[in-house]
């Protein structure tokens, strides 16, 4: 699979570095594979949202701590880009996730 820039994996590694843990020991305190882990910090997967508490969790971090100003410009970029390339449809199933994430 190919590589791709990954700033939410790369802050995962920077984090689990400072906590001085391996991928393996971060694994087992997340209760995910270490497979996992070895993909997101390499930007061969993103995570879940159910894997990416159970990290947050595990490195005793906020969410704050992991979406960092240049976590969130490569999001923003990515929605831009999806929503460039998305049909009507889809635009509006989008739309009404935002706003039921609002309530």
């Amino acid at each position: 699979m190919e590589k791709k820039e990954n700033a939410l994996g790369l802050r995962i590694q920077e984090l689990r570095k400072e906590k001085e843990l391996s991928q393996a020991d971060l694994a087992k305190k997340a209760k995910i594979a270490r497979t996992l882990i070895t993909m997101i910090e390499s930007g061969q997967r993103y995570p879940s949202e159910d894997a990416l508490d159970k990290i947050i969790e595990a490195l005793d971090v906020s969410k704050e701590d992991v979406f960092t100003e240049e976590v969130k410009k490569q999001y923003r970029e990515k929605l831009d880009t999806y929503l460039e390339n998305a049909n009507a449809e889809t635009i509006i199933k989008a739309y009404r996730k935002i706003s039921q994430d609002d309530k």
